[in-house]
């Protein structure tokens, strides 16, 4: 791309403004208020350490670092896991630790170069085929245009400002998805649960009504193509939900897997509540039940991805202010 530099400004690549820092230390020279950085405590395209590992967590050598340092997960480019320290410790060997030159550039300013869309897009295509990791003599010659330090210093400020109120926006944001994704679970809790206390509703033993294949197929199939070999006295759908009402809620006894599972023991023991009429199951309440179930999935389905599109303007709103920075256009 053809930039109009501004004065002052200058192309250097990162190799010229930065380096690793090689040091190691074993888990013996670890001490209590040392923090370990491991790549689940880098939270994509934020540029701060949030949550810290333990030392005793540490068993081989790992990468010494100190406050101002950038460290960067090598696994993670498609990730953006970039961050800036404000604290010494040691991080895993997946982790690239980076110092700036600071008579070149500020740290945050790094971190900005790090986090524009220019150094993903060149890390991306740099890539080896058969080299998931990015390394040292990979990045550090990507090019990138560089303010004096009193822009730069500028530029950090501004940035600042302006990420404030949309790292707000954020957080309410992701806040406001969890609480939808949360309603339905305690819609299905009120049903099965408290609902289901009240007089007209019994218990009745999953494995009378069905067997464990067939609850396999409920819960791992399309619910369009659910077997209808199950008990007809009963809808496919309010087993189904009531099985998403099982998984919703904290339960030691449920198999922890890729596909939710339950034990043998379990399922034999497991009851579900049904609504009963003239000492028959009430067909035409169920019914309802799943109808109205039905109706609130979609439109949570919907809710969430009209808050995800919003999300995503915030970040794409981050995203322009950096790449405006980077080009020189934000002061």
């Amino acid at each position: 791309m053809e930039y109009n530099i501004p004065e002052g400004w200058e192309w250097v690549k990162l190799g010229e403004v930065c380096n690793t820092r090689e040091e190691q230390i074993s888990p013996l020279e670890m001490k209590d208020e040392n923090v370990y950085v491991g790549l689940e405590h880098i939270k994509s395209n934020e540029w701060h350490l949030s949550n810290y590992g333990s030392p005793k967590e540490v068993e081989d050598g790992k990468n010494k670092f100190y406050a101002g340092d950038i460290l960067y997960g090598k696994p993670s480019q498609y990730l953006n896991k970039a961050v800036l320290s404000d604290v010494d410790g040691a991080c895993s060997t997946d982790i690239l630790v980076l110092t700036p030159d600071i008579a070149k550039i500020y740290s945050k300013y790094l971190l900005i170069a790090m986090s524009s869309e220019s150094f993903l897009n060149f890390v991306n295509k740099t890539m080896q085929e058969m080299n998931p990791q990015s390394s040292w003599d990979e990045i550090k010659s990507f090019e990138f245009l560089l303010p004096p330090l009193e822009k730069q210093k500028q530029i950090i400020d501004k940035i600042e400002y302006l990420f404030k109120d949309l790292d707000n926006a954020i957080e309410l944001k992701q806040k406001s998805i969890g609480e939808t994704r949360g309603l339905f679970s305690s819609v299905l809790n009120k049903i099965f649960r408290e609902i289901a206390d009240k007089e007209g509703w019994e218990l009745v033993k999953l494995n009378e009504i069905t067997s464990m294949e067939e609850l396999d197929n409920i819960l791992i199939s399309d619910i369009g193509r659910i077997s209808t070999s199950i008990n007809n006295d009963l809808y496919n759908k309010f087993i189904y939900y009531f099985i998403k009402h099982y998984f919703s809620i904290p339960n030691e006894n449920a198999i922890d897997s890729e596909i939710p599972s339950i034990s043998k023991e379990v399922f034999d023991n497991l009851s579900i509540p049904i609504p009963y009429k003239n000492n028959q199951p009430n067909l035409e309440r169920q019914l309802e039940i799943v109808n109205y179930l039905d109706i609130l999935t979609e439109k949570i389905k919907r809710l969430e991805e009209l808050q995800e599109r919003e999300l995503n303007i915030f970040r794409e709103l981050k995203e322009s202010i950096l790449n405006k920075a980077f080009n020189g256009e934000l002061v």
